[in-house]
């Protein structure tokens, strides 16, 4: 495919990598219910789709996000996830490639971050304590200067995207969209390619 890159000078850019259904499946040990990081942003009922699920490819550890129903072409959704995986900014997690499982459900391959999202760590630090004792998660405290410091990232990366060119549209901000690396810092994934809003 020919995309733009992010300073919009029409260079063809190499290629985002295609993963087979069955290089899917065994990164997932079969999609390993133990092996569910979070549910997408739009869930459906079923035990799969629209989920994230941590994998193994090429010896690093990657989250695969196993999309839906397909409302877009099998080229317009290639196209946007071209587009999106080659626009680098360290508040945007990096798209590593795609593919689909076998059923035919799109799959996007992001890079992984260690720290959950957002959503998850509010949702544990509420449950498991108060603002004034510090939020524990995992034995760490989620503390008030840690979601500043994660806010922050998300708008030093929502920034970025308003101002690349072509510009990038999100399509489904919000707390679950934004991702911790292991030291706290943010990077907004999750981006809604599958449903025609992505960019």
């Amino acid at each position: 495919f020919m995309v733009m890159n992010g300073a919009g000078n029409g260079k063809e850019v190499q290629a985002l990598r295609q993963f087979a259904a069955t290089e899917l499946e065994a990164s997932t040990e079969g999609w390993l219910q133990s092996r569910r990081l979070m549910r997408a942003s739009s869930v459906n009922s079923s035990p799969v789709g629209s989920a994230f699920f941590r994998g193994d490819l090429d010896c690093s550890a990657v989250a695969v996000k196993i999309l839906g129903q397909k409302s877009r072409s099998q080229e317009d959704f290639a196209k946007d996830v071209q587009a999106l995986a080659h626009v680098r900014h360290p508040n945007l997690a990096r798209i590593l490639g795609l593919g689909e499982d076998r059923s035919g459900q799109r799959v996007i391959i992001y890079e992984f971050l260690g720290g959950g999202d957002a959503a998850q760590r509010l949702r544990r630090a509420w449950m498991s304590g108060t603002q004034a004792q510090g939020a524990w998660i995992g034995g760490q405290p989620f503390m008030w200067y840690e979601r500043v410091n994660a806010a922050l990232d998300a708008a030093t990366g929502l920034s970025f995207m308003a101002k690349v060119s072509p510009r990038i549209f999100h399509g489904n901000i919000k707390s679950s969209a934004l991702l911790l690396d292991g030291q706290g810092a943010g990077k907004i994934g999750d981006f809604a390619v599958g449903s025609g809003s992505g960019t």
